[in-house]
């Protein structure tokens, strides 16, 4: 999953106009975490329908506990920022 993660990144800047910040996490050994900002839901939209969330959808059901439904999905939380420093 690092190596997947490390490598997502450049992907996510030179396809996804709309990711305006994305932060892949490793919590510790097991566990990994995902922080993005979009610029509207139109960009939220297209990242998961870009490259990398295709990838990760593939490879779910070996690097994730649940595949992408139970796994990947089930743990997206989605917030408004209403203040910004």
């Amino acid at each position: 999953m690092a190596a997947l993660l490390t490598a997502a990144g450049p992907i996510v800047e030179e396809t996804e106009p709309g990711t305006l910040f994305w932060a892949a996490l490793q919590i510790d050994e097991t566990s990994f975490a995902i922080f993005d900002i979009f610029t509207n839901n139109a960009g939220r939209e297209a990242h998961f329908a870009g490259q990398v969330a295709g990838l990760l959808n593939e490879r779910a059901a070996e690097l994730v506990a649940g595949g992408w439904n139970d796994g990947v999905v089930a743990n997206v939380h989605n917030f408004d920022i209403l203040a910004i420093k």
